[in-house]
């Protein structure tokens, strides 16, 4: 890298990654004159070291350590947004390493046990973690209906648990059923018939077209490096990708959040955010200031 010398150390992920130009600050120098013997008579010039401005995060440490202690025998991510500002309060994924480890040699077994360890702990879940969304991704397919007026909030389906649909039964999640539902009540009880019908009156391009205007299938913009975009299918997608067409079953699928659809758990903060906001975008950071220090630092 240029700038920097051989023992040097520098950002390789992270917050220390992304704003390693401000923290690594300013080398010093000396031009000296020696004798044959290496020793110094005299010196030339010097140029004292400056030393790294300090980066202020968004992040509420108290928070921060209440969830990194609750969460500590679990394997995830969590995050936590202030709404007024769109700054990262928390930002957790688990388990975790210990990143003095990379500051001195590592042992080979060491790096293996790492990078072949099955949870993943040198991936940051928050941002790299793909995931099906489940039932968060109702609230896409309530927006798309109703915004299409395929539905209205007066919209009722039938949930006995089960529904055929193109010769293969879909079920909910309750096998009971629910009984009639609206919109609201499909929403507050997770109902999955009452999406799947949805979906059957829905194209995937439609859907994904609102999923992306909420943020999903792309980055949240969030100042991270290294951040998944997940993937938000489409007629289109399956196309380019897969040299096949799109089948309305799979559409079913996609409507209770499954199927081939994969998100990030930072993109569902943002969804979840703008639907908190009544459709105001946060603008995700974790950077709150950077103070100079123009600190020079003595020999």
């Amino acid at each position: 890298m240029q700038g920097y010398a051989l023992g040097d150390f520098v950002g390789r992920s992270g917050i220390e990654k992304q704003y390693e130009s401000y923290l690594c600050g300013v080398k010093g120098s000396q031009v000296v004159i020696k004798n044959n013997l290496e020793q110094i008579q005299r010196i030339e010039s010097e140029i004292d070291p400056v030393i790294g401005a300090t980066v202020v995060l968004t992040l509420d440490l108290e928070l921060q350590k209440f969830i990194e202690n609750a969460f500590s025998d679990l394997n995830g991510a969590v995050g936590v947004v202030d709404l007024r500002s769109g700054g990262i309060l928390a930002m957790v994924s688990q388990p975790d390493f210990d990143p003095e480890i990379f500051s001195r040699e590592m042992e080979r077994e060491q790096w293996s046990a790492l990078i072949n360890d099955p949870q993943k702990p040198l991936q940051n879940k928050f941002l790299q973690g793909i995931y099906s969304p489940g039932s968060v991704f109702k609230i896409i397919m309530a927006l798309t209906g109703l915004q299409e007026n395929i539905i209205s909030p007066a919209s009722v389906v039938h949930c006995t648990g089960s529904q055929n649909f193109y010769g293969r039964d879909f079920h909910c999640w309750n096998l009971g059923g629910h009984g009639t539902m609206t919109i609201y009540s499909a929403l507050q009880n997770s109902c999955n018939i009452f999406f799947y019908n949805l979906g059957k009156r829905l194209d995937i391009d439609t859907i994904a077209n609102y999923a992306r205007m909420m943020g999903l299938g792309s980055s949240s913009g969030l100042d991270m490096p290294n951040e998944n975009s997940g993937l938000v299918p489409s007629s289109g997608w399956k196309m380019k990708t897969l040299k096949q067409r799109w089948f309305p079953g799979e559409t079913i699928s996609v409507a209770i959040g499954h199927g081939s659809l994969n998100v990030t758990p930072v993109q569902l903060l943002k969804m979840i955010a703008t639907v908190a906001l009544r459709g105001r975008m946060p603008k995700l950071h974790l950077l709150q200031k950077i103070e100079k220090q123009d600190l020079k630092l003595k020999r």
